[in-house]
């Protein structure tokens, strides 16, 4: 976002960036999850070298910033509430290719924790179209995957669902 004569806008240091359209986001990229589905995370790196946005709330912020670049954030036009943005441009800066491991991986996001899954705002979970572990591994626990998530958002000072 830019003021009038062109200049990025700022808060206090962070550059603040357009809000995406998290409704589309989500009608396009996931899916429920039924009982019969099995997934493994192959470890292929993946998620990891994407382009992605990562919202984050700013107790995660506070957690996380002395180990990722984190200069940008959103406004909400109609509160005025904010939160920063971890925006990966084709590979996390703490994804190592030849491991193919996070360098932070106790510290890790919210987002990172439970990619290829999410909870909707009415507790059903969900997963992402494009993870290539699907169809491998064991049967997903849906019960077990919600109580995981639960507790990363709780981590990340998110909202009970």
């Amino acid at each position: 976002m830019f003021d009038e004569t062109g200049v990025p806008l700022q808060i206090d240091g962070f550059n603040v960036i357009e809000r995406l359209d998290e409704d589309l986001i989500t009608e396009k990229e996931w899916l429920p999850v039924t009982p019969e589905l099995h997934w493994k995370c192959l470890k292929c790196g993946w998620c990891c070298t994407q382009n992605w946005r990562l919202n984050l709330t700013w107790k995660e912020y506070e957690r996380i910033k002395n180990k990722l670049t984190i200069d940008q954030v959103v406004v909400d036009e109609e509160t005025g509430m904010s939160h920063p943005v971890y925006t990966i441009n084709k590979k996390c800066e703490r994804y190592d290719p030849k491991t193919h491991k996070c360098t932070i991986y106790k510290h890790r996001l919210y987002t990172c924790a439970a990619f290829p899954f999410i909870l909707d705002e009415h507790g059903n979970l969900l997963r992402s179209k494009f993870c290539k572990g699907f169809g491998s591994g064991n049967p997903v626990d849906i019960g077990k995957m919600k109580t995981y998530l639960r507790k990363w958002r709780k981590r990340a000072g998110m909202r009970k669902i």
